[in-house]
């Protein structure tokens, strides 16, 4: 029974509809990101590679277990690409995710560490997992924000509304949403770029070869 198990879990195991989702529920996930994997079934493959924000595609690998200071560089990598010193600042502080605790047991200083040192031990606790969670998002939210092309598309939907150019709104409206979107997308790239789908796959496969822990 452990052999068919793991061979259902490598292959993509798909025998029960929204199983990832249903294992990221139970593990307090959101409910959009839970909501988005419903139709992927058991393959964390593929809701890993499709997964279209990096905020829920950092939250999917902090649910399932993948290494922290993993998670943690992949963190850093969206601020690094970011380009904005304000952003810089406020992620690489300890305290903003929440960390102080679980630093002051470790002996790590606060400060701007690297963030992966920092993040890391801001994981340790479930309560800073929690944490972790609201705070990526709202940086990935700050970071598409602050997109020039998603400004830029905000803009001229203000713009258009403010003359009332009804017309123009909606073709400016599509345009923000586009922009978006693939602002959204931009940031889980570059998530997946450090943290490769099998990686996430085997974290949440869990011990003992059975699908999740």
């Amino acid at each position: 029974m452990g052999f068919f198990f793991r061979v259902k879990a490598v292959l993509g195991w798909s025998g029960r509809r929204g199983r990832v989702a249903a294992e990221l529920a139970r593990r307090g996930a959101t409910r959009e990101l839970v909501r988005f994997t419903e139709p992927f079934g058991a393959d964390v493959i593929t809701a890993w590679s499709r997964c279209p924000r990096g905020a829920w595609s950092l939250e999917m690998a902090a649910r399932f277990g993948v290494e922290t200071a993993l998670v943690a560089r992949a963190t850093a990598d969206l601020v690094a690409a970011a380009g904005e010193p304000d952003l810089a600042a406020h992620s690489a502080d300890p305290r903003e995710w929440g960390a102080q605790p679980a630093l002051q047991r470790s002996g790590v200083a606060p400060g701007p560490l690297a963030e992966g040192e920092a993040a890391a031990k801001a994981l340790v606790a479930e309560d800073a997992l929690e944490r972790f969670c609201v705070a990526a998002e709202a940086l990935c939210f700050a970071i598409v924000d602050a997109q020039r092309p998603v400004r830029e598309a905000r803009q001229k939907v203000e713009e258009a509304q403010r003359w009332g150019r009804f017309d123009d709104m909606l073709e400016a409206s599509e345009r923000y949403d586009e922009a978006y979107a693939a602002a959204h997308m931009g940031l889980a790239d570059l998530v997946r770029r450090r943290i490769p789908g099998d990686l996430v796959r085997a974290a949440a496969l869990g011990v003992g070869g059975h699908p999740y822990r």
